[in-house]
């Protein structure tokens, strides 16, 4: 999304542009780290299936990067192109998960994917965001919840 294309709009009310970048950093902090978390899934994931579904995901999780990287930059900041700790954490999750086989890996990234729908449901509340960020928002609860539902389906069957 161009710059100009980015509505700060908002009264006197509005989360202002430091707040909102802030906001919005942890969240592609987060995303950053998931996709980081689920490469090492694909690689170490040992059933094809399961493997081309996250791969989805993952490229899911790209397009809300590249639409957090769009905010952040129509705020007049530069978007984090890596990730934190935290990610550190995810893929020692994966790692450690490996050990135990597919059903662990899966475990593994549900936990690391309720963590970002954690991140987007509390943004999600905060009052005063600008309106396409709010949108975005709205929309990627929404999609987190539907990875959260296919990873309890995938565990409940396993």
């Amino acid at each position: 999304m161009p710059v100009s294309d980015f509505d700060k709009s908002g009264s006197d009310t509005s989360l202002g542009d430091r707040e909102t970048f802030r906001l919005l950093k942890r969240i592609l902090f987060l995303a950053n780290d998931l996709c980081l978390a689920y490469g090492t899934a694909i690689r170490r994931i040992d059933d094809a299936s399961l493997r081309e579904t996250l791969m989805k995901m993952d490229k899911s999780h790209d397009r809300h990067r590249v639409e957090l990287s769009d905010f952040i930059s129509g705020l007049g900041y530069n978007p984090p192109d890596t990730g934190g700790l935290h990610g550190v954490v995810e893929r020692c999750r994966v790692i450690v998960a490996d050990l135990r086989g597919d059903d662990s890996i899966l475990q593994a990234m549900a936990q690391n994917e309720a963590d970002l729908l954690s991140a987007y449901e509390e943004a999600e509340q905060q009052s005063g965001l600008p309106p396409k960020v709010s949108e975005f928002l709205t929309r990627a609860v929404l999609h987190e919840r539907t990875h959260r539902q296919y990873f309890d389906d995938a565990l409940l069957s396993a």
